[in-house]
């Protein structure tokens, strides 16, 4: 009875153990393509969201390069496309693979409306501006721009891009289903009377689903990103309204208490731009306003984050370190300069936390983009319509700013002045004192003219000592108070710089010409200041001369 008693169990272990193997290899089985499947997912996300990226490096590098005719650009926008090119081609073989032949159909078409829109937009705007950059065109480069063929390829990019993100999603969410779905019914088939192991399997399928939840989050971050950058773009914002967007992204995005921007003022300190939420210590005055090189950030120029501030912190400031919890903080660089801070309130979970930080770091370099593809392009348009001497317009500005004015006033039947200056002996001035000299003055009297005149004037050096001021709805009344304001103010003028000159250093002649009294088009209006001008020298300088009004 004992032999018999023993070996009934006996017999039943191979089969038992048969049956553990078989629900073992069922548990890998829903592993393996749960997991699998996340893997490929994130692969196909992760490619988009970089070919979202490059693409559009590519067209602010271009944008850049157009502004400024900097090489170090010109070489990026090369690099972007080709990496445009080499994603491209790996999504597209990789949405055909085995995980997404069915789901991933979509990625095709899409695309390949990608390629055409790309191809289109360096056919018809990039190489052509480029081209013209490089040979000097500037008359061909300003009618391309005025046409907008770059704005409205551009626009046609960022539907392409976004849908091939759309698809994208659709083919991972289509793969989570199915591989879901072929999950439960593998474990389904294991057999009811192993509830242990099947527990163990359902926990691979919920590491699975959390998998594939990440990477719905992800998707969510890709849609939000891609509309960030396109408004940053399309409105062209400046550092004001980049860090309020930028802010009020981050708290809601990042579910934050407290999230702000802060931007490097000329005085070496920081101003607080934009603030979204709750801080703690609201009101406490922060000693990186004053003196940036207090921050950490500023001085490595590398982020950093703190998932509980009652275990230690690098910082000494107020506006970034809350009294609880957890902070992070992330450098904006513009122009391989760092311009600024993001700094938000964390929950303290290092994982989470981590991925805020990846998150912050795609999104500055957006901002950064869009910073310095403004930085550039202001600068050149500054460069383009200002004096690099004196800081104030110059003659090509002035010219189209009066003919403008002009039209105006003759429609509007609204009076329009003008006012034609040059510096008594400058001429003697620079022999006497040399041109450096000459040139400090020349900068002087720009500063107080534009001090003399109304908002809405304009100040534009004319040529050499001479300056030309545009005066719109003033009549000669008006006119002949503000050039009588400026020649006095010379007259008085000190200059530190040139210290060992007592008043007057320098004294201005000025003639005074009315439309359409003195003439109906620029030329003519000049030409009668001109003539005043002459009779201002002629009458012993320093002093103001209007032209006289034809009769009739």
């Amino acid at each position: 009875m004992h032999d018999s008693g023993s070996t009934a169990p006996r017999s039943l272990l191979a089969p038992a153990l048969a049956a553990l193997g078989g629900l073992a290899a069922c548990m890998a089985c829903v592993a393996g393509l749960l997991l699998a499947g996340s893997a490929a997912g994130d692969r196909l996300l992760g490619l988009t969201a970089d070919l979202t990226r490059r693409v559009l490096e590519a067209d602010n590098a271009c944008r850049q390069f157009v502004a400024t005719n900097r090489e170090p650009l010109l070489a990026e926008y090369r690099a972007a496309i080709a990496d445009v090119t080499a994603l491209s081609g790996q999504l597209g073989r990789l949405s055909s693979s085995t995980e997404f032949r069915e789901s991933g159909a979509g990625m095709t078409p899409a695309l390949r409306g990608l390629a055409a829109s790309v191809g289109e937009w360096r056919s018809s705007y990039a190489e052509k501006a480029i081209r013209y950059r490089l040979d000097g065109e500037s008359g061909r480069l300003g009618g391309l721009t005025r046409k907008g063929a770059g704005a409205e390829a551009s626009a046609a990019i960022r539907r392409a891009l976004d849908r091939v993100r759309k698809a994208a999603e659709q083919a991972v969410e289509s793969g989570r289903a199915r591989s879901t779905s072929a999950a439960r019914l593998w474990t389904a088939g294991a057999g009811a009377g192993l509830a242990l192991f099947l527990a163990a399997g359902w926990v691979t399928v919920a590491r699975g689903a959390a998998r594939f939840s990440a990477m719905r989050e992800r998707s969510v971050f890709l849609e939000a990103l891609s509309d960030f950058t396109e408004r940053l773009h399309h409105r062209g914002a400046g550092e004001d309204e980049a860090a309020r967007m930028l802010a009020s992204l981050v708290r809601d995005r990042f579910r934050s208490p407290h999230a702000c921007v802060l931007f490097r003022t000329p005085e070496g300190g920081l101003r607080e731009t934009a603030s979204e939420g709750k801080r703690d210590g609201e009101g406490i005055h922060s000693p990186i306003l004053d003196d940036l090189s207090v921050c950490p950030v500023f001085r490595t120029g590398h982020g950093l984050s703190v998932p509980n501030v009652s275990r230690g912190h690098p910082c000494a400031c107020p506006l970034g370190v809350p009294a609880s919890g957890g902070y992070a903080c992330v450098p904006l660089m513009v122009q391989d300069r760092v311009a600024g801070l993001l700094n938000w309130k964390t929950a303290g979970r290092q994982r989470r936390l981590r991925m805020e930080m990846e998150e912050a770091d795609k999104l500055l370099r957006v901002t950064s983009l869009a910073l310095s593809s403004r930085l550039a392009l202001d600068t050149a348009t500054r460069d383009a319509t200002t004096d690099a001497l004196t800081g104030v317009f110059n003659r090509r500005f002035m010219d189209g700013f009066l003919d403008k004015q002009m039209r105006g006033a003759a429609r509007l039947r609204r009076p329009l002045s003008f006012l034609l200056m040059d510096l008594d002996k400058f001429k003697s001035f620079n022999d006497t004192h040399g041109h450096p000299a000459g040139d400090v003055l020349l900068r002087a009297f720009a500063r107080t003219a534009a001090a003399c005149v109304r908002d809405g004037d304009l100040v534009a050096r004319y040529g050499g000592e001479e300056f030309g001021v545009v005066l719109p709805d003033a009549d000669l009344e008006a006119a002949a108070e503000i050039a009588e304001r400026i020649r006095a103010s010379a007259e008085a003028m000190k200059v530190a710089e040139l210290s060992g000159l007592k008043p007057p250093i320098a004294t201005v002649s000025i003639g005074l010409a009315i439309a359409p009294g003195n003439g109906r088009t620029p030329a003519e209006l000049i030409g009668s200041a001109d003539e005043a001008l002459y009779r201002s020298k002629q009458g012993g300088r320093n002093r103001v001369t209007a032209a006289d009004t034809p009769e009739g």
